[in-house]
């Protein structure tokens, strides 16, 4: 089981949010359906459970970025969260992963170069793989209507995982 973990984990970075101290603004994510390019403005960020809404990060720290709105998807229903690059006028921000939490979205990543500041205003550019996630997503929709249809109401959806290679759907 170890085994399993070390290779399932290898390349990916965690940054896990249980708790937070401090007022975590809402997050607009209407944006999600639109275009891959949107803006939005830095609130502030989330590092070792505190919510920070005032200073400066600078390259290579790594944290949960809370802006006033986005148009990236955040991980739910099965559906993987969207990665892709916040760029301010001072500084880019690498997304690798986003989260909700409460009315929040967090950007999970870091700074690859320059700086960030509260009160920026930035450019939000989701990732090329969301187009195959999308569709993924939408085969599970559809495979849940067909075997509905096929072997009636009784069938329930118990879970999923949707990501740009796969969808598995989980029913009883």
């Amino acid at each position: 089981m170890e085994e399993h973990r070390r290779i399932s984990a290898m390349g990916r970075k965690f940054i896990v949010i249980t708790a937070v101290r401090g007022e975590i603004p809402h997050t607009d994510d209407a944006p999600k359906f639109g275009p891959l390019t949107s803006q939005g403005t830095l609130l502030g960020w989330v590092k070792d459970s505190v919510a920070v809404r005032e200073g400066i990060l600078e390259e290579d720290d790594e944290v949960g970025l809370l802006l006033d709105r986005t148009n990236f998807y955040a991980e739910q229903g099965g559906q993987v969260g969207d990665s892709g690059t916040l760029r301010t006028p001072t500084g880019t921000f690498e997304i690798d992963d986003t989260h909700k939490f409460g009315d929040a979205i967090l950007h999970l990543g870091r700074v690859t170069n320059g700086i960030l500041e509260v009160g920026q205003p930035a450019t939000l550019e989701v990732g090329g793989i969301r187009p195959h996630t999308m569709r993924n997503h939408t085969a599970t929709h559809l495979l849940n209507w067909a075997l509905r249809e096929v072997l009636g109401d009784h069938i329930d959806q118990k879970g999923s995982l949707v990501d740009a290679d796969k969808t598995r759907f989980d029913f009883t």
